[in-house]
């Protein structure tokens, strides 16, 4: 698998040596398997009497232990040894090294002759083989929830310095943050495609493993690819490279990005790239358009190559060549034909199409092409046709259910008639409209008077249907109406009586009844008392109250709501009669109260008898209202002391009152 790997790749392997000379600490990372612990750039010399690292004791502290001892580093001893140890490391780490045995000789026989690890060139950077040279130890013992240090102690001859190095702190199961990855934009070619991301914050990625779906369908598998990395804008980008795509085929991408000791980042978001140059790709040809009759429709076919590039085939429609086209339908790449039911009989349509492609991209319009069609079949008749009175006249509903209507034309006679006559040709269709709505107002209407109609459709291809059912219906004319005339109200109590004369003989017919109106002397506000027939030419009103004044109005109704108007009659005054005052009444005290009594009041229209009582200089307060029968009352709310007045007031069902009766005093 061909690779080129990061820049950052040298960064960390020097830094990992160069950090640990530049203070007292050394780096340990956790990683996949364990906690990873640089050991520095040389290995383990084996040159007899050469300087050099000669021994590496690695030691470790667990929380707050002592260091304890944990191994010894060497170097391998033969090129076996080395390809044993190189096979382990390396399957433990997600980034394959592609040493193959050939290679690792190579590698064993330059160490061989210089036993310096600069020989090796670009090959050490590789983490497995730095662990199969002592370079990168890996603790594999490590447990969750715990902190680990460790201290690596080197002898030998010519060393800068003697003191041990103790690494930063780890704490399981905290492991470094691995950058993740942002899709920028991609460059497609039909051998090739690139895919250039941007990264995130967090450890640099040292390796990148890419899973592909082929056809936007299916499982996501691993894919060999390349890439590499280069600052753009001053910030770090990978460009990873595809090369074993089909063309005119398109993928789904997803990245996860690895650091240098096997720690995973964030998988990227699926990235869509399809293999082709989008400008380059066939638009639709072999157009066609024809009108079905049968249908109501238009059928559009097509021929495309490549249905698999495209997301989506446009239709747009226009009435004009150049203008107004709209998008009306939207097919998958795969459909070759479109069938069009939103277009009318005898009129001509444009077409033409446009291609989506699966990132977006819009092809330019295909040639326009164009059609119309007939509509040959039956027109249904209009149904449920209502003729209904309106003031105007008459006016007609139906209902249809045919598509395509042009209009109507309206037939009238009257009921007497043997022979109908056209009163409105091809009246509009209102597509709006569930019901279709027609007045007649023709001149030669009369009023209250009947006719009969029936309506046929004629679609827009000019097929005319049968007539609909006939139905008949009374104008709704009005007629201008005139009062009743010699209008009186008389006062025969308890009853107000009124009388009028009916209207002329030739409006007589055109009447329903009348309506009558009363008001208040001084009130002004006119109240509806009563509606009756034309039966009767008097009322007696039974509701009006003694002691007021009241005027009458009367008004003409017709059978279509018109009205005339009104007649007032003279004002009417209903004389309050004069109440009988209570008499008799006398008062004495006992061990109950102050009993009270007094004589019977004779009047057939007595509604009660109201008892008062005050003391002096207070206003009198009412004690008691009793009924016409009852004729005694005790008042026991007294107290010594005290001088009480009483006297009796009688009161009639309109609450009409008497005079106060004499008083009767008491002292308590």
């Amino acid at each position: 698998m061909k690779k080129i790997l990061f820049f950052s790749v040298l960064f960390i392997s020097t830094h990992l040596s160069f950090s640990q000379k530049a203070n007292n600490n050394l780096i340990a990372v956790a990683g996949k398997g364990g906690i990873y612990v640089s050991l520095g750039r040389q290995p383990i010399s084996k040159k007899a009497g050469g300087k050099g690292i000669r021994s590496v004791k690695v030691e470790r502290k667990v929380n707050d232990e002592d260091f304890k001892g944990l191994t010894e580093m060497d170097v391998p001893t033969s090129r076996k040894e080395l390809t044993e140890r190189f096979r382990k490391y390396d399957a433990l780490l997600p980034v394959p090294s592609n040493l193959d045995d050939n290679t690792l000789g190579k590698i064993w026989e330059k160490w061989e002759k210089y036993q310096v690890i600069d020989s090796l060139k670009r090959y050490i950077t590789n983490p497995s083989l730095r662990m199969a040279f002592g370079l990168l130890y890996l603790d594999e013992k490590v447990q969750n929830g715990n902190t680990y240090s460790y201290r690596i102690s080197f002898t030998g001859e010519g060393l800068s310095r003697s003191e041990p190095y103790i690494s930063i702190p780890v704490s399981l199961p905290k492991r470094p943050a691995v950058a993740g990855l942002k899709y920028l934009h991609n460059i497609s070619e039909e051998n090739k495609i690139q895919v250039l991301l941007s990264v995130g914050k967090g450890d640099k990625p040292f390796f990148l493993k890419a899973y592909r779906q082929e056809g936007l369908k299916g499982n996501f598998v691993p894919v060999n690819v390349s890439y590499v990395t280069y600052l753009r804008k001053g910030e770090p980008t990978i460009m990873l490279i595809d090369e074993f795509v089909k063309p005119l085929t398109a993928y789904r991408y997803t990245i996860k990005p690895f650091d240098y000791f096997g720690n995973e980042g964030p998988l990227s978001d699926t990235i869509t790239v399809a293999a082709y140059t989008y400008q380059n790709v066939r638009i639709p040809y072999n157009l066609k358009a024809l009108g079905l009759s049968e249908n109501h429709a238009v059928k559009l076919n097509w021929e495309i190559q490549s249905p698999n590039i495209f997301k989506s085939i446009q239709i747009w429609r226009s009435e004009y060549y150049d203008k107004d086209f709209r998008l009306i339908g939207e097919t998958l790449p795969t459909e070759s034909e479109f069938l069009d039911k939103d277009v009318l009989p005898m009129k001509k349509y444009y077409y033409y199409l446009i291609t989506t492609g699966l990132m977006g991209e819009f092809s330019g319009q295909t040639a326009k092409f164009f059609t119309l069609y007939e509509d040959k079949t039956a027109v249904s008749a209009p149904g449920n046709l209502y003729v209904l009175s309106h003031p105007d006249g008459i006016q007609l509903k139906w209902q249809t259910s045919e598509p395509n209507l042009k209009g109507y034309h309206i037939y009238r006679a009257g009921m007497n008639d043997s022979k109908f006559e056209l009163v409105r040709t091809l009246l509009p269709h209102n597509n709006r409209l569930i019901l279709q709505e027609y007045v007649d107002s023709s001149g030669i209407l009369r009023p209250n008077a009947s006719y009969r109609y029936f309506v046929i459709a004629e679609n827009t291809s000019h097929v005319m249907s049968m007539p609909s059912d006939t139905s008949s219906g009374v104008t709704g004319l009005k007629v201008a109406l005139s009062p009743p005339f010699a209008f009186t109200a008389e006062n025969e109590m308890p009853l107000v009586k009124l009388h009028w004369t009916a209207p002329s003989a030739k409006e007589e017919a055109g009447i329903s009844g009348y309506e009558i109106y009363r008001k208040k002397t001084g009130d002004g506000t006119l109240v509806k008392i009563v509606q009756i027939g034309t039966n009767v030419n008097y009322f007696n009103d039974s509701t009006a109250v003694l002691g007021a004044s009241y005027q009458y109005q009367i008004k003409t109704l017709g059978f279509n709501g018109e009205s005339s108007k009104a007649d007032e009659s003279g004002v009417v005054l209903l004389p309050v009669p004069e109440i009988p005052v209570p008499f008799g009444l006398t008062a004495y005290k006992n061990e109950l109260g102050v009993i009270l009594q007094w004589d019977e009041v004779r009047y057939s229209d007595l509604k009660e008898v109201k008892l008062y009582r005050y003391e002096r200089g207070a206003k009198p307060q009412l004690l008691a209202s009793l009924k016409p029968d009852e004729l005694s009352y005790v008042d026991k709310q007294t107290g010594k002391g005290k001088l009480f007045f009483y006297y009796l007031v009688s009161s009639d069902r309109a609450n009409n009152q008497s005079k106060p009766s004499e008083e009767v005093s008491v002292s308590y």
